[in-house]
């Protein structure tokens, strides 16, 4: 180990540059590692060594990207050595970045995410590494998922590293569509109803509790509106069905079943909660809704095909819950999924070229299983209009996730597909049991927008 001076020179990202005359006591060679260790703190960093006869001797040329997060700073003596660890490979990484300088939705595109990912292989990282990237004026908060290992070993981002790219402040602005399952299937009863007593009660006291819409009782037209039936139909008390059994003696007896919430109320129940939660962020952000059964259709609210943040009230929820239950609307079907996402590319359209807005889109795939019937709709179909979705809005500079929720018991069959759409669709995949889980996984995606940068299967290089 060897002390040197360090000054500290942008634009050698992951780079430590040194004199000819210092390289025999290092026994270092061009390109090889060296480990910089700062006295103070035991901080390191592992850089690439560059033999330049421009250098300073006895002076290394430090990058300032990294080296700046570890408290070095000009003039700084720092002990110098070959790096002889090992370098692992990362499979999964979470990069949380902020910004004050650079629009973050600019982050989400595509040409700035090919530059990120040519920045960050310049670099090599400890567990959790901060760096700053100057091109996008950003700091990145660099934590290796997998493989999980020691903080002793040094990773390298391989060019197939599942990434998870958002924003440090959770505060970034994105629009909605939430694509909706109206199979046949998704009438059954089997969705755990325990654990929302109080949600519930939060959110009908919001609606409906001193609204004039909902408390005339003069026309059953108020008695008995689609958001009054909702809330009636997830009660507490709902969540048990007495039935008279008879018995071979002739006799009769109650007999108790233990019953939950039809798979499309959760979803309606929940839904409602991910627009209260978008709303109040505040931050004008666009909510528009797809039904899909055996085929396709955007909601329309009062002529409009989405939702603006600042009109949730107690009579668009009730229109919306309405057209979502509404059989002339749309009848129970099959499980056309390919024909909603192919909606949902006109209406990321529509929100980046009619509306003008710069947001990128989060798109919440619902559903209780896969496609069917085959003739009409399957998973080669289903994954491919992904690729084609995603190579429309690529072209617009549209960024977008895929986030699919599968509730009901058929996810047993439907789970290894779900999570290869989501995948290709840079998001997650999530199984809700119960609604209360279904609505903890809408409230977190609803404050967060979150982008996974993976690998594409087509070619076999990489998607950003």
């Amino acid at each position: 180990m060897t002390l040197m001076e360090i000054q500290l020179q942008g634009g050698n990202d992951g780079k430590a540059i040194f004199h000819p005359s210092d390289i025999d006591e290092l026994e270092i060679e061009q390109n090889q590692l060296v480990k910089i260790t700062d006295e103070d703190s035991s901080n390191f960093a592992v850089l690439t060594a560059i033999i330049d006869e421009g250098a300073i001797k006895d002076t290394i040329l430090g990058d300032p990207n990294i080296l700046s997060n570890l408290g070095i700073q000009d003039g700084t003596f720092i002990d110098v050595e070959l790096y002889k660890g090992q370098i692992v490979e990362a499979d999964k990484v979470i990069i949380e970045f902020s910004t004050t300088d650079a629009d973050p939705r600019e982050f989400f595109q595509e040409s700035h995410l090919r530059k990120l990912r040519d920045f960050l292989d310049s670099y090599y990282f400890v567990k959790t590494s901060e760096l700053y990237w100057p091109e996008q004026y950003s700091t990145l908060r660099i934590t290796i998922m997998e493989p999980f290992l020691q903080n002793k070993n040094v990773f390298r981002l391989r060019s197939s590293c599942d990434i998870t790219l958002k924003e440090q402040v959770q505060s970034m602005p994105f629009n909605a569509i939430l694509l909706i399952d109206k199979s046949r299937s998704m009438t059954q009863y089997d969705v755990n109803l325990e654990g929302i007593d109080n949600t519930l009660m939060e959110l009908k006291t919001r609606l409906i509790g001193d609204n004039d819409y909902f408390n005339k009782n003069t026309r059953d037209i108020y008695k008995n509106t689609a958001l009054r039936q909702l809330f009636n139909r997830l009660k507490p008390t709902n969540m048990y069905k007495e039935t008279p059994i008879q018995n071979p003696d002739g006799s009769w007896e109650i007999k108790t079943k233990k019953r939950g919430a039809s798979r499309l109320d959760s979803v309606l129940f929940a839904t409602l909660l991910f627009f209260q939660l978008k709303i109040s962020r505040g931050f004008g952000e666009k909510c528009a809704f797809v039904l899909y059964a055996d085929e396709a259709k955007p909601i329309s609210i009062r002529d409009k095909f989405y939702i603006e943040a600042s009109e949730f009230n107690a009579e668009i929820c009730n229109d919306l819950t309405k057209a979502i239950k509404d059989s002339d609307f749309m009848r129970y079907g099959n499980t056309n999924i390919s024909s909603g996402l192919i909606c949902c590319r006109d209406i990321a359209l529509d929100f980046k070229i009619k509306e003008k807005s710069k947001n990128p889109l989060m798109i919440l795939l619902l559903t209780d299983g896969r496609p069917f019937p085959q003739s009409l709709d399957n998973s080669q179909r289903l994954i491919n209009t992904i690729y084609a979705l995603k190579d429309d809005l690529n072209k617009h500079q549209i960024p977008f996730v895929i986030y699919a929720i599968g509730i009901g018991d058929a996810m047993r069959e439907a789970q290894t597909l779900l999570t290869r759409v989501a995948k290709v669709g840079n998001g997650e995949f999530h199984y809700a049991i119960s609604v209360k889980k279904l609505i903890d996984w809408y409230q977190e995606l609803a404050n967060n927008f979150a982008f996974n940068i993976t690998s594409d299967t087509r070619n076999g290089g990489t998607l950003y």
